[in-house]
C-alpha cells in the first residue's frame, strides 16, 4: 500500500503479485493490484482485481472498509479503488444484489438484450 501513495503502481503491481504467489487468497494484495492498475490505465487488469476481491468479499464497499480499519488516510489507493470499480456501495437490495450490480457496473457481468 506504500508503494501505491508514494505513486509507485508498477512496483506496487510486482510486491503484491509477489505477494499473491505466497498467498493466492490474500485479499488485500488483489484491492492494491486493482488500484495500482487502475492509476496506469491498465482498466481490464484493474477490473479484474477488482472482481476478485468482490469475489472474496461480496458486500465490499470502500466507506464499510475504511470503517473497519482500512486505510483511510491512503489517498491514492482510494482514488484507485474507484478507478477500478469498486465505488460507493448501491442502495437498497441484498449483499447479493449488490454484488451482481457492481459487477454490471465494472463489466464483468453483461445481461442478455431483447432481442
Amino acid at each position: 500500500m506504500a508503494l501505491i501513495e508514494l505513486g509507485r503502481f508498477d512496483e506496487a503491481i510486482v510486491a503484491e503479485k509477489k505477494a499473491l504467489r505466497q498467498n493466492p487468497s490474500f485479499t488485500p494484495a488483489y484491492r492494491c493490484l486493482a488500484s495500482a492498475f487502475a492509476h496506469l490505465g491498465r482498466d481490464a487488469e484493474a477490473r479484474e482485481a477488482a472482481a476478485r476481491v468482490l469475489e472474496d468479499d461480496p458486500a465490499f464497499t470502500i466507506s464499510e472498509w475504511t470503517a473497519r480499519g482500512g486505510q483511510s488516510n491512503s489517498k491514492l489507493l482510494i482514488e484507485g479503488l474507484r478507478k477500478a470499480g469498486l465505488v460507493p456501495p448501491f442502495r437498497g437490495g441484498s449483499p447479493r444484489d449488490r454484488f451482481f450490480q457492481t459487477r454490471r457496473h465494472i463489466g464483468l457481468l453483461t445481461v442478455p438484450s431483447d432481442t
